[in-house]
């Protein structure tokens, strides 16, 4: 069996709201890890336990996930063919669209949180703001 996990490397840099779903400072300790049956799983390393489970987003198999490095953004690739933009603060899918032909088989965010990169059949480079690919 497959398995994708990412874990976040350092928290946002605002301050939270005390009414946000998902703690903002508590984002360093998340670890995402994608299921066959197409959920996220965020789990706490600090609590040793799951934090949430993000659902919705996939009709297939999660191959893939990464962190955007300024938000509290996750995105996941999935046999779906889709990207799913997710929000930790509420728990939801925020935008999903059609990235290949094929399988979404891995992500990357650039480090100025900007841009991704999606590998499938094909590779494209998306523009985070639009969700159109780069030009």
């Amino acid at each position: 069996m497959d398995m994708c996990i990412a874990m976040i490397k350092e928290g946002p840099q605002r301050k939270k709201r005390k009414s946000e779903a998902v703690q903002v400072e508590e984002k360093a300790d998340l670890l995402a890890m994608g299921t066959a049956a197409g959920t996220v799983l965020i789990y706490s390393t600090a609590k040793g336990a799951l934090h949430c489970t993000l659902d919705g987003g996939h009709c297939g198999e999660v191959n893939c996930v990464q962190w955007h490095p300024q938000d509290t953004l996750l995105y996941s690739g999935s046999d779906d063919t889709q990207i799913v933009e997710w929000d930790l603060q509420t728990g939801k899918s925020r935008c999903k669209w059609k990235a290949d032909r094929a399988a979404v088989t891995s992500l990357c965010v650039s480090p100025d949180g900007k841009l991704l990169l999606s590998a499938g059949q094909t590779i494209k480079m998306w523009d985070l703001e639009t969700k159109e690919v780069y030009r």
